[in-house]
């Protein structure tokens, strides 16, 4: 996993903090992983999967495409909201 992706998944869950109120424990049973899964990934010891992705995309709104590439936004738009 390379840097971009971790800071990516640390501006996820300090959002995540800052919005809804989560911690990383909380934001990691949101998605079913361990909060020290988060730490793992955190620390570049474990992969953030594809299906962890696809888990914050469904479960927060967090665009797969931005996690993985940087484009678009991070937050999902709401279909037919402008």
């Amino acid at each position: 996993m390379d840097k971009d992706k971790i800071t990516r998944l640390k501006m996820i869950l300090e959002y995540l903090k800052e919005t809804k109120g989560l911690n990383q424990g909380q934001v990691a049973s949101t998605i079913g992983v361990t909060s020290g899964a988060i730490t793992k990934m955190l620390k570049n010891e474990r992969a953030i999967t594809k299906k962890t992705i696809l888990l914050f995309e469904h479960v927060h709104d967090i665009s797969s495409e931005w996690f993985m590439s940087n484009h678009d936004d991070m937050i999902l738009k709401k279909k037919g909201v402008t």
